[in-house]
């Protein structure tokens, strides 16, 4: 049975082999080292480079499953929205193939997208605050006003009134409100719903109110057809003479973005 030899002692052994042949030959012990250098270089970047593989085959594989997490979302959604659709063309069109009964279905949804109405009527409700110490609280039979979205220099839906009304509400600030109404020979009856969202402001005055005001607050709310409310809130301003702008209209186009969005019914 072969001794066992401690590696302590080994150790030393190799030490000592080794300046004996530094001794001897010292050419040959060199290279030895030499050789010993490259080796630990070659394992050492073949260590890092594995290392770093590693990292990169741990973030493809973090993101691959992510990956599949989204793609098992996207196709229980996709079936959720596809079967209801696919039951109704059945029920609806029996015996009919399904890429023609589901393209009836399609139209029947597009048809039912308020947004996609034809106008055929409109009210604009417009409250305006401005800073003031008159002290005004009135009706004004004769004295409205109007609101307008527009793009450009052309109004695409613009609501007016006689009549308006003008109060101090207390800490320097009078308010005026009043109730618009498009007129039943607009342009813009007829066209689609959706054909507001191309407007880029709103523009708004009161008669009986002070050119050049200071203008605090306010909203000014269309609804059409009874159904669609498109909601804005009225900046702080200096009126231009007696109109007031609105120039951010995009949070309230969102019922119309909503509304673009076809709903299947289930």
């Amino acid at each position: 049975m072969a001794e066992h030899i401690p590696w302590a002692k080994r150790l030393n052994d190799e030490v000592d082999a080794f300046f004996d042949l530094w001794k001897s030959r010292r050419w040959l012990a060199v290279l030895f080292l030499i050789i010993v250098f490259v080796i630990c270089v070659v394992s050492s970047v073949g260590w890092f480079q594995r290392g770093k593989k590693i990292d990169t085959l741990t973030a493809d594989n973090r993101d691959l499953k992510r990956d599949v997490r989204q793609l098992e979302s996207e196709n229980k959604g996709l079936r959720e929205t596809v079967a209801p659709l696919l039951a109704r063309a059945a029920k609806e069109f029996p015996g009919e193939e399904i890429n023609v009964s589901l393209k009836k279905i399609v139209d029947q949804l597009k048809e039912q997208r308020p947004s996609l109405r034809p106008i055929a009527g409109a009210t604009a409700t417009v409250v305006l605050t401005i800073k003031s110490d008159e002290n005004v609280s009135s009706h004004f039979m004769d004295r409205g006003g109007c609101a307008a979205l527009a793009t450009g220099s052309t109004a695409l839906l613009q609501a007016s009134s006689h009549e308006s009304w003008g109060n101090q509400i207390g800490n320097s600030t009078v308010r005026y409100r009043g109730v618009f109404t498009m007129p039943a020979d607009s342009t813009a009856v007829g066209k689609p719903i959706e054909s507001l969202r191309q407007a880029k402001y709103i523009q708004t005055e009161f008669n009986m109110m002070p050119t050049n005001s200071l203008v605090t607050g306010g909203k000014v709310i269309f609804v059409v057809n009874d159904s669609i409310r498109l909601e804005f809130e009225v900046p702080e301003q200096r009126s231009d003479e007696r109109r007031v702008f609105i120039r951010n209209l995009s949070e309230g186009m969102k019922p119309l973005v909503s509304n673009n969005e076809m709903q299947p019914t289930k």
